[in-house]
């Protein structure tokens, strides 16, 4: 038996490569985080609403040019894919052939197809396997990472099969994610399949990767059992952290941490949204103390920012993951156009709490930290419905921050109702493998109607801001469960009106081959 075609290898790559083509093709219109259901079926609850419960005249009549505007835009960005047109990359291995079949199978063509292969010997293999079969497509010998660096290329699928866990050092996994999102190598429309192998393969890294994990999921566990450790608990249920960590880590990173940095990183927008003192160097020493010393005090708990839970995984992060570790090289080393990640999410923080809440004593500081022209935006605007409490979530000056945070980050948000995971262990094999398949969208039909902070606040009429609002409340309907302070707060629906729900991660299924085990 092949080493790289066990039944239950076949069984995954069959199950993630057929969902991500229809997800693509057949069923494109379902992928987009705020598909055109959700966009009409959330105009006219919100129109409904307006007309029940407030006295302004005739919103159905007021929304509807710009409402078949953005249908029309919606379309045109989504648009229609045959799987012949679909451009795909992936991992060769010795065996190219294995996914290649496939993908034939599935309508992709052998011109719209790119193999990477770094190893040299496993390369010609790959070579000598592709010649025998008559196929000539393109197959790279090198790093994957460096491939997304320089190619510039997007690619419809992406199928990262590491061969190794999330993170490594070699190969670095967490580098050829960044890449991946950093150059947006993944369409705006685009599936991203992953297969990492399992933690603490060694069995000597125990203590390292619960550090690892528990630094991650801390901050959102509820942990309330004070009088044990949390990280020997961790540790106990390791693989099921390491299993949700796969996930919500592509999620989280390309979601909202890339995007955060990539917009701290632009010098022009850097220079926009922040403090001029952050113009040429970012140095947040000063300001982190006494930001750090106002939220430990007791009464920070009723403070009306946002909880940075993301600045909380930074420092648990520095604290307890040692030196030279890849996931704290990320967080707290590397640069982007000199700017570190960390320093990126504090800043990100600042912004979306700068517009005046009701009380918080770090309102100050936030301001200090952004330019005057951000600051007055978000303390001038106001949402139309901001003093009616018609719908679920009052809306806040922080859904205006995200929407800049987000019209220059380009994030990849997910579509979690069309999440796929599964584990399996292939035959003649002992490491689990944990594979994931990814229906992310840019969603640039809707961040491209924002206008650039100078324009903003005057630009946003009625028609405007709730095109604007129910495509947030699409967005967050994914986002709430993995990614929750993307539009935090800006539910319409209560939870549980018909038509509107919240998509969950779907548990991981186990592939077992008929009469195996996983």
């Amino acid at each position: 038996m092949s080493e790289f075609n066990q039944p239950e290898k076949k069984q995954a790559r069959w199950l993630a490569l057929c969902h991500a083509v229809e997800s693509l093709t057949t069923y494109r219109h379902t992928s987009p985080v705020v598909t055109l259901d959700h966009f009409k079926r959330g105009m006219k609850y919100v129109c409904d609403m307006l007309e029940k419960h407030t006295s302004f005249p005739c919103p159905h009549e007021q929304v509807k040019e710009k409402s078949e505007a953005f249908a029309e835009l919606h379309r045109t960005r989504v648009g229609k894919r045959k799987a012949n047109e679909l451009q795909v990359l992936f991992l060769s291995g010795p065996e190219p052939m294995n996914d290649l079949e496939v993908m034939f199978e599935l309508g992709i063509t052998p011109e719209n197809i790119w193999a990477v292969e770094a190893d040299k010997e496993i390369f010609d293999q790959a070579v000598e396997s592709l010649f025998v079969s008559g196929y000539g497509i393109k197959i790279y010998r090198g790093g994957l990472k460096q491939f997304f660096e320089i190619v510039p290329q997007q690619f419809d699928i992406i199928y990262f099969d590491a061969c190794g866990p999330l993170p490594s050092s070699k190969p670095s996994t967490l580098d050829v994610l960044r890449q991946l999102f950093e150059r947006q190598r993944l369409a705006p429309l685009g599936v991203l399949i992953t297969n990492f192998s399992q933690a603490n393969q060694d069995g000597h890294s125990l203590d390292l990767w619960a550090k690892r994990l528990g630094s991650w999921f801390f901050t959102r566990d509820d942990w309330e059992d004070f009088e044990n450790d949390y990280w020997k608990h961790v540790a106990e249920q390791i693989h099921d952290y390491y299993s949700n960590f796969v996930t919500r880590f592509v999620i989280e990173f390309g979601g909202l941490l890339m995007p955060w940095w990539r917009v701290a990183a632009l010098d022009g927008t850097r220079r926009e949204y922040y403090s001029a003192a952050f113009s040429d160097r970012i140095d947040l020493g000063p300001l982190q103390a006494e930001w750090l010393k106002l939220e430990a005090a007791p009464e920070a708990m009723f403070f009306q920012d946002s909880f940075p839970a993301y600045r909380r995984v930074l420092q648990m992060v520095e604290e307890n993951v040692p030196k030279g570790d890849p996931l704290r090289r990320l967080f707290c080393d590397d640069t982007l156009n000199r700017v570190k990640l960390s320093d990126a999410v504090w800043l990100a923080y600042a912004l979306r709490n700068c517009g005046d809440p009701g009380f918080s004593a770090t309102s100050e500081l936030n301001k200090k930290a952004c330019s005057q022209a951000a600051v007055e935006a978000l303390n001038s605007f106001r949402w139309i419905d901001q003093d009616e409490r018609i719908f679920c979530d009052e809306p806040c000056p922080h859904l205006l921050a995200d929407l800049l945070l987000g019209l220059y980050g380009f994030p990849y948000h997910c579509n979690v109702a069309k999440q796929r995971r599964w584990r399996y262990v292939a035959t003649g094999k002992v490491t689990p493998m944990y594979l994931d398949v990814f229906v992310m969208d840019q969603a640039r039909y809707f961040y491209d109607l924002v206008p650039t902070l100078p324009l903003l606040v005057d630009r946003l009429r009625f028609p405007d801001q709730w095109i604007l609002r129910v495509c947030m409340d699409g967005i967050f309907r994914h986002t709430r469960w993995v990614c929750g302070e993307w539009f935090y707060a800006s539910t319409l629906a209560e939870e549980g009106a018909r038509g509107f729900q919240f998509h969950s991660l779907p548990e991981r299924e186990s592939i077992v081959a008929e009469g195996g085990g996983a």
